[in-house]
């Protein structure tokens, strides 16, 4: 949609959209108390920056939020290498908003990283340089390889044609080791 919509048009309709979750999913039988935030790529961008970023969810929200998960995510993708980006982030030198690894602090939620090994479209240094920030203050973080993936299979592997029952064993291990009982 870009150069239409923007960065936060785009953060704003994802925040309203964990925030309707919360308040309406008790009506679909689903806890409001035990949230997670679940992304692919660009979607992972904004789970992560969701996560991470105290400023974007209410407090009562942000506190349902157990964990974030990411799939091939962009957290760390200063410099630009993609013509777009400019148009959707602005100049890259105040770009540093945009990055979900400058919202790391103490006491993070727990997060789940994962990664395709075959990936060619989001660089391995994403999921390299926030878990290593993450891991600097703390051990909130989980970084997970899988070697037969790429940017598109690893997402795809949820699918049930498709499924890799690792890859969702381990999301269900994450998402139960987190979870408020």
């Amino acid at each position: 949609m870009s150069p239409e919509v923007n960065y936060a048009q785009i953060i704003n309709d994802a925040q309203m959209v964990v925030e309707w979750t919360h308040a309406h999913i008790q009506l679909y039988f689903g806890d409001k108390e035990n949230l997670f935030i679940m992304g692919h790529s660009s979607g992972t961008h904004l789970a992560i920056m969701l996560s991470l970023n105290e400023n974007y969810l209410n407090v009562s929200t942000r506190k349902s939020i157990k964990g974030g998960i990411g799939l091939a995510g962009p957290y760390d993708f200063l410099p630009y290498t993609e013509a777009y980006l400019p148009h959707v982030f602005g100049d890259e030198k105040d770009a540093a908003y945009s990055q979900p690894i400058n919202y790391v602090h103490e006491h993070e939620l727990p997060l789940l990283l994962m990664y395709g090994k075959k990936d060619k479209t989001i660089k391995e240094k994403n999921i390299i340089n926030l878990s290593a920030r993450i891991k600097d203050i703390g051990e909130g973080v989980k970084a997970k390889y899988y070697k037969d993936h790429d940017h598109q299979g690893i997402i795809a592997a949820l699918t049930r044609p498709l499924r890799d029952e690792f890859l969702l064993q381990d999301i269900d291990d994450f998402i139960i080791k987190y979870t408020k009982k």
